[in-house]
């Protein structure tokens, strides 16, 4: 579509290398504690102290805010904090399903209709009510999902870890919309899950907060399969590349990586200013060859992870940026960062960078894009901009034409009644350089024209004009 061509003419070519902002959204009134991309980068949520939101990143401009369901509480007086969010893609229909989690143990999960174009209440998961011998859950602290995109006729199945050190593992139905419970350990009271991840196997990793320790969980039982300690404080979130066998943890000055297998200490990357020594996110990309973090130097910083040295710096502000976003495709990147300050607009940036394999693309049939067909809406001043441009550049060659005919193609007695007493361009060097003789076998004198003045048969017309008694040569 047009808006295809528009996007590379206006942005997609000025630059392959660097990331340029694609949106500013300013709706958010609190600290943001979540950001997400679904599979396909066409939705971003935002999770916090505020609330839920959802902007589609593929409408006209991008951004444009989604509506979402009635959030439904045990407790009206208590406005729940909403901590962590996953996505789920059923392969088949495209089906976006929303997974977040809250401060009040629930667990919200959330579906895209197409027809209506809205987000409706797919299920809630009420957190466990404390029993005998059991212990509440708590706020929940992360959440993971095994296989993002489900295949058809499987289950999905979520991790979340709780503030009261359970771990729970549920089975979702995309089909009938039943969530089952798969298993729900305890762990240890210094034992502090920060974050979870499914292995290919569906075996759990749980890391361990402060003095650092992974351990792996049956995907049946959940009981213990080993633990391995690692040389270091894990502070908020872990990141984790399996394809890299890699993760990486913020220390409190710096992100440190790590083997996943061995926990051998792989890389340093420098955190910047760090006074508060508050979590911050960061995220892999590009199969692992960069990665995205917050700092507290207004900016996020994207990072070569072979290197460890910064090679772009995404400018925010004076605020603490302490949740950032990926979404990648074949074609595309996106980014998202955002600020946490409590009880202040903190602002969410989303930038963009096309693949190189994208500017050989066909224009989609659609401005909804997937994996295979994807479009970033251009705001309409670029397209002005880049009219304007056209205009202007057409306005003055025409100008130079009109000016080249006027001079040389008038002709004479048009000339001689428009400029009268003007001498005719080039006349003084025409008869400069002509040198009149007596022609043989003829009273005329003829002119023999240099080689160097005769270009073509228009110089001959020039001389016999202003030679007319004489044979021009």
């Amino acid at each position: 579509m047009l808006d295809s061509l528009s996007y590379f003419l206006s942005c997609g070519l000025r630059s392959k290398d660097k990331f340029r902002e694609l949106a500013t959204l300013t709706s958010i009134c609190d600290a943001v504690l979540s950001l997400s991309f679904s599979l396909d980068g066409r939705f971003l949520v935002i999770a916090g102290f505020d609330g839920v939101a959802i902007y589609d990143m593929f409408s006209t401009p991008p951004s444009a805010p989604m509506a979402t369901p009635h959030i439904s509480v045990n407790n009206p007086d208590v406005k729940p904090v909403f901590t962590t969010s996953q996505w789920m893609l059923c392969k088949r229909e495209s089906h976006h399903l929303l997974i977040t989690g809250s401060s009040n143990s629930d667990l919200y999960l959330w579906e895209w209709r197409d027809d209506h174009q809205l987000f409706e209440t797919f299920n809630k998961v009420p957190s466990t009510i404390a029993q005998d011998g059991q212990v509440s859950d708590g706020e929940i602290i992360s959440l993971d999902v095994y296989e993002a995109y489900v295949p058809d006729s499987r289950h999905g199945h979520v991790a979340a870890s709780f503030a009261s050190r359970i771990v729970k593992v549920w089975s979702v139905s995309l089909t009938s919309k039943e969530v089952t419970m798969v298993f729900r350990v305890s762990m240890e009271e210094t034992f502090i899950p920060a974050t979870m991840k499914f292995q290919k196997d569906l075996d759990l990793f749980v890391f361990k907060a402060r003095n650092g320790a992974i351990r792996l969980l049956d995907q049946r039982t959940g009981e213990t399969i080993h633990t391995d300690l690692v040389k270091g404080d894990f502070l908020g979130g872990v990141c984790v590349d399996e394809d890299r066998n890699a993760f990486l943890v913020w220390s409190g000055k710096h992100f440190e990586m790590f083997s996943l297998t061995t926990q051998r200490h792989l890389q340093t990357f420098d955190g910047g200013i760090s006074l508060n020594h508050l979590p911050r996110q960061a995220k892999f990309m590009g199969d692992g060859k960069f990665l995205l973090a917050g700092s507290e130097s207004g900016a996020a910083f994207l990072y070569d992870t072979e290197s460890g040295s910064i090679i772009q710096t995404l400018a925010y502000n004076k605020c603490h940026i302490r949740t950032v976003a990926v979404s990648e495709s074949s074609k595309y990147r996106l980014l998202a960062t955002a600020g946490s300050a409590p009880a202040e607009v903190n602002k969410i940036k989303v930038y963009y960078k096309l693949l190189p394999t994208a500017l050989t693309l066909k224009a989609p049939q659609s401005v909804v894009g997937n994996e295979d067909e994807w479009v970033v809406s251009v705001r309409p001043y670029r397209i002005w901009r880049l009219a304007k441009y056209f205009v202007w550049l057409s306005i003055t060659l025409l100008g130079v034409y009109v000016t080249f005919i006027s001079v040389v193609y008038i002709p004479e007695m048009v000339r001689a009644w428009l400029f009268p007493g003007q001498p005719f361009p080039f006349e003084n060097s025409l008869r400069t350089c002509a040198c009149p003789t007596l022609a043989q076998g003829t009273n005329l004198p003829t002119v023999i024209v240099p080689d160097h003045t005769v270009q073509n048969g228009l110089a001959l017309y020039q001389y016999s004009c202003h030679f007319p008694d004489c044979i021009v040569l």
